[in-house]
């Protein structure tokens, strides 16, 4: 009689090998990716690595429907998608699972709670990974140039929110929202959030830009408008060796017969002294101020402008790039005008992904909605900037590109046998034809052709407004 044994047949012992520890980590792989009820995560898998999953995954979790990988991409969805309720993201689920023969209730209980559960380190990971990008210098300095900004959110009116992040002083208790400050810092060359920092109404930029100060590399830019102009600041960001282009707010600008050296017209160089006031300076940590230097040079650049729509003819920038050759007058006006870029990542992230409203109803679960905002912005990013590469087009349109990840996604043909390398390239080839035609010298009035619905503003609580009703109808 003939026997066959398998190859991994041990002849000796007459079983089969004991398996390595990479084997056993990839049979888990199968198993877990053979789990997973969504899509998406095959085609992103090169932005969000199973690594991270395992990283942060719990030793004594469950094998449950709605795992870790789960979870993250049900609630990636939720942003990604216009309709952005838990009740979506379950039918989606509902109707993967019924392909494998596994019922998934209706009921959206199980999902809210593997959403709480879902480790904020591993969204600060995610994040982390897709923060970090090839390709970040800028062309026209060959450095990193980094702006900031800063934009109010609001939240679901709940006590806890509330006590986070209250609302106006002049609203009443239960006719407003609690309102969000945030600041974040964004490639300018490739539009990727590199950090972020949350306040609430009363917080402003710059006490926020200082947290993120470990985001700065030696030989950076950093580009601000005239919320961001400081001594202390400027002078902090030149001892980590990091550039600054800021706009003149209060501050009158120096005339030319004042100057210390006149590099052209409208360019000179300046001494801006430490201020000596009292009162500005407790605003600082005493060691740290002690610390800066008298006085900083900077050069004061004025530019001019006349097009139709722009609410300023004339501007002052300082800067600390101190040498007219490598960085003529014309460069830094073109970079801080390209900084109005940064209110079009605004845009992108409030707008048109949904993020100036949070549903969530606990800042724990608020924070983790904003980390998955800008996890989901900057993998978009991510494609555009590859995307532009293999169209050679220059600019390529956000929503276009949401509306594509979505549609490929939800595709009945997606294949589960093709490699995320193979999936990324499908993807990619459709994310190129997104392309953002211009139309140069166009303005528009500030204003909307659109009429509100006549409805009040609500004034009083909701539950006096009931009563009011009963009242009148009894």
């Amino acid at each position: 009689m003939q026997l066959f044994l398998s190859s991994d047949f041990n002849i000796r012992s007459l079983r089969k090998k004991p398996k390595s520890m990479a084997q056993k980590l990839k049979d888990l792989r199968d198993r877990l990716r053979a789990h997973n009820l969504t899509k998406i995560g095959r085609a992103l898998e090169e932005f969000v690595p199973a690594t991270l999953f395992e990283k942060h995954r719990p030793k004594t979790a469950r094998r449950r429907i709605f795992s870790t990988e789960n979870t993250f991409w049900g609630f990636f969805l939720q942003v990604l998608q216009e309709d952005s309720s838990c009740q979506s993201i379950v039918h989606q689920f509902r109707i993967s699972a019924s392909q494998k023969s596994t019922d998934v209730s209706a009921s959206t209980s199980a999902y809210c709670q593997a959403r709480k559960r879902l480790p904020s380190a591993l969204l600060s990971s995610v994040f982390e990974h897709t923060a970090k990008i090839k390709g970040m210098k800028h062309p026209l300095v060959k450095r990193r140039v980094i702006c900031a900004d800063g934009t109010g959110l609001l939240a679901s009116d709940t006590v806890e929110n509330q006590d986070v992040w209250p609302q106006q002083a002049n609203q009443r208790e239960g006719c407003a929202f609690p309102q969000l400050r945030l600041c974040a810092l964004f490639n300018l060359h490739t539009g990727i959030a590199l950090d972020y920092r949350l306040g609430n109404k009363r917080s402003h930029e710059l006490p926020l830009l200082r947290e993120q100060e470990a985001s700065f590399k030696k030989n950076d830019i950093f580009i601000g408008d005239k919320g961001f102009i400081c001594f202390y600041d400027q002078a902090r960001l030149l001892e980590r060796g990091v550039d600054s282009i800021v706009a003149l707010a209060k501050r009158k600008p120096v005339p030319d017969n004042k100057a210390d050296k006149r590099f052209g017209k409208d360019d000179i160089l300046i001494t801006i002294p430490k201020f000596t006031s009292a009162t500005a300076r407790s605003r600082y940590p005493q060691d740290r101020w002690d610390e800066l230097p008298k006085a900083i040079q900077m050069r004061q650049i004025k530019v001019s402008f006349s097009v139709p729509g722009y609410r300023s003819t004339q501007i002052y920038l300082l800067t600390t790039l101190l040498d007219d050759i490598a960085y003529p007058a014309n460069v830094i006006a073109e970079l801080y005008r390209q900084r109005w870029g940064v209110e079009l990542y605004f845009r992108d992230l409030k707008t048109t992904l949904g993020m100036e409203f949070l549903k969530s109803k606990t800042p724990d679960m608020v924070e983790k909605e904003i980390q998955m905002f800008f996890i989901v912005f900057n993998i978009i990013r991510h494609l555009m900037e590859e995307g532009k590469t293999a169209s050679g087009s220059d600019i390529l349109a956000f929503k276009s590109c949401v509306q594509t990840v979505i549609a490929y996604c939800n595709d009945e043909s997606f294949s589960s046998s093709l490699t995320p390398i193979k999936h990324k390239r499908l993807l990619l080839r459709e994310i190129s034809k997104c392309c953002l035609f211009q139309r140069p010298e166009r303005i528009e009035p500030r204003c909307v052709k659109r009429r509100p619905k006549p409805f009040k503003l609500m004034m009083k609580p909701r539950s006096e407004l009931k009563r009011e009703m009963l009242a009148k109808y009894a």
